[in-house]
């Protein structure tokens, strides 16, 4: 390519077989020459274009594959150094503003809802009182049942008490309109649409729950 490029440069003074070089035979060296120079350039850059490519492409399948795991296993805890999971980043979240207005929190045993643990319970045992002394009150009880969340709603207007069930487990759910709490337990009597005796079950505790909450009254 050198000796073309000085073959290009010194065309006019060249004499070649006793003639000289004419305007045509310029312009086709020099068209060769600048070809040649085309062709480098981009040999030389074809690497360069190739790594960005590169480079480009496995940063997108590093982007895709992280925003895929973290969808799916949430964040780190930095306290406990564990993954938690976006469902239970929702209940820790439930949980805290259940803790600041008091409401209860049960956490549902799937094999045996008997055995399900209840916090806050002390505040549905106030909520009992309120209503043996025909106070009002309106709160929303929240239910943990494996990876599901529920919400039920338990009111009483001064005369009835109004309870929403959104929890299979726990009954049909529907609306209940019925006439009083249980002395023992946290169920309600009494119910609209259910059968006399039974009680419509509000939040399972276990009988140890029980006189702890009541313990701390």
């Amino acid at each position: 390519m050198e000796e073309l490029k000085d073959l290009r440069n010194n065309m006019k003074t060249t004499v070649f077989n006793g003639h000289g070089f004419d305007k045509s035979n310029r312009r086709t060296v020099h068209q060769r020459y600048k070809s040649m120079k085309t062709e480098k350039r981009t040999k030389r850059r074809r690497p360069v274009v190739m790594t960005a490519v590169s480079l480009a492409v496995c940063a997108l399948l590093f982007f895709l594959s992280t925003s895929l795991v973290t969808d799916h296993k949430g964040k780190l805890d930095p306290s406990s150094g564990k993954t938690i999971t976006k469902t239970e980043m929702k209940q820790q979240q439930i949980v805290k503003e259940a803790t600041k207005k008091g409401e209860v929190v049960s956490y549902l045993n799937e094999k045996w809802i008997p055995d399900s643990k209840t916090k806050n319970l002390e505040y549905m045992l106030g909520l009992k009182k309120k209503e043996e002394q025909g106070k009002p009150f309106k709160t929303t009880i929240h239910y943990f049942l494996g990876d599901k969340v529920y919400q039920n709603t338990l009111e009483y207007n001064g005369k009835q008490i109004i309870y929403k069930n959104t929890v299979p487990a726990l009954g049909e759910p529907k609306t209940y309109e019925c006439k009083a709490f249980s002395d023992s337990t946290i169920q309600l009597e009494g119910c609209t649409g259910v059968k006399e005796g039974y009680d419509v079950l509000v939040v399972p505790v276990t009988l140890s729950d029980m006189r702890y909450a009541e313990a701390k009254q």
